[in-house]
């Protein structure tokens, strides 16, 4: 899944303009954001190879503006995501 604050529209909820959401093994399948600053942040999951996520992505990296958004990426992850 690849968003854009541009195809989001009005609310876009994370604070760089582009996040590229993903899968990997590094956090046990779960799901990351590869943000804009070129950083991955945790979305779900658990760390299992430290270093590979910056941070967590409900802390670090969106903004708070939208408060339905939020759940919503943490659903889009879940789906796309499942083993995390």
């Amino acid at each position: 899944m690849i968003a854009t604050r541009a195809s989001w529209g009005k609310g876009w909820p994370w604070k760089t303009s582009d996040v590229v959401m993903a899968c990997s093994d590094a956090i046990n399948g779960g799901a990351y954001l590869a943000a804009a600053d070129g950083e991955n942040y945790l979305l779900t999951g658990t760390i299992a190879q430290p270093g590979f996520v910056k941070g967590n992505a409900g802390v670090d990296l969106w903004d708070m503006k939208d408060a339905g958004a939020y759940g919503e990426w943490l659903d889009a992850a879940e789906k796309l995501c499942p083993a995390g």
